[in-house]
Order: C-alpha cells, then sequence, then structure tokens
C-alpha cells in the first residue's frame, strides 16, 4: 500500500491451489480497496478528509464487490450442495470419518456463506446510509491482529507474515467495518 509519503504497508496473498490467486474482478477489488486504505491512511496524518468524503467511495467499492463476489458466493454454496448429495446419495457407504468431513464441509461452507451474505447487507446498508460509520483513530496493526485470529481456523494451513511500517500513522476509520473488509473470504 502506498501513499504519497511512500509504502505504509504490504498485503500479501497465498493460496495451495495452482494458477492465478486471484481473478481479474477480485485483482480490482482488492486493489481498490488498498487504495481506500492508503489514502484512509494518507488523510489521517495530513489532515485528510471528513469521514463522509471518505466513505462516498463505498458506494463504487460496495458495487464493484457485489460483481466480483457473485463468484464467491457460488462457490461455499456449491461446496453446501455438494457434501450434502454426497452425503444424500453415498450414506450407507461411507466411513464415519467421511461423514463427519462432509459435515464439516457443510458447516464451514455455511457460515462463510452467512459472512459473505451478512457484508453485502451491510454494504448495502453502508449506502443507503442506514449504517453510519463509526470512525476513531485506530492502530491498523491491532485490526489486522484481530482479523487473523478470527480468520485463523482458514489460515491454519498458511503462512502469513505481516510488516507494518514502524511509523504507520493512527487511522481515522470504522474499524469493524474495516475488519469485514479485510475478512471478505
Amino acid at each position: 500500500m502506498r501513499t504519497g509519503r511512500g509504502p505504509i504497508g504490504v498485503i500479501g496473498i497465498d493460496d495451495d491451489r495452482t494458477g492465478p490467486l486471484l481473478t481479474p474482478d477480485q485483482r480490482r477489488l482488492l486493489d481498490a480497496l488498498m487504495d481506500q486504505g492508503a489514502r484512509r491512511s494518507n488523510g489521517a496524518t495530513s489532515g485528510g478528509h471528513g469521514s463522509r468524503q471518505t466513505y462516498r467511495g463505498v458506494g463504487s467499492l460496495a458495487l464493484g464487490a457485489l460483481t466480483s463476489i457473485s463468484h464467491d458466493l457460488k462457490t461455499p454454496l456449491a461446496s453446501v450442495l455438494g457434501a450434502a448429495s454426497t452425503m444424500r446419495d453415498l450414506a450407507s457407504g461411507l466411513t464415519d470419518t467421511e461423514k463427519r468431513d462432509l459435515l464439516a464441509t457443510v458447516i464451514d461452507e455455511s457460515e462463510r456463506l452467512n459472512r459473505f451474505i451478512a457484508n453485502l447487507l451491510d454494504m448495502t446498508k453502508l449506502e443507503s446510509g442506514a449504517i453510519v460509520p463509526n470512525t476513531a483513530l485506530h492502530d491498523i496493526g491491532e485490526i489486522i491482529g484481530s482479523v487473523l485470529r478470527r480468520a485463523g481456523k482458514i489460515l491454519a494451513h498458511h503462512n502469513v507474515s505481516l510488516e507494518l511500517a514502524a511509523d504507520m500513522p493512527m487511522l481515522d476509520l470504522d474499524a469493524v467495518l474495516f475488519e469485514q473488509v479485510l475478512l471478505i473470504y
């Protein structure tokens, strides 16, 4: 993440799958989120813009997220349907371990789908003004630490390295909404 003052942070993505990590739509969304975060950081130290102006771009961000997230909504749904169908059709031939694994898939992917839907609803509420961002100065490292703890189960088999600039300024943002942006997975 870069500002006019130079780099302020690094975002890394890792996945065990082969091929591209992100679709072009997901990459555009990530770039937009990084730009928003960098602008927000730059504004926090240079007098910046009021929270109303900062969150004006959220509408277009929400639209971009909606476009790119359609695939992400279908993936957990397909996993749930596949696991449930397998249990229905092949239950008698499955071991107890296989049944537990399939049920774990149904639960994990249902929770993931629930998070996606909740995030979409929150973006819609934010766009309509039903949610007013509760901004305050926050340490971005603490927010990212919280996100990493919440995503621990998903990140269990990945190496995560976080490097923030030592002079990283406090950011004027809504910590809860920012965590949701980082937890879109």
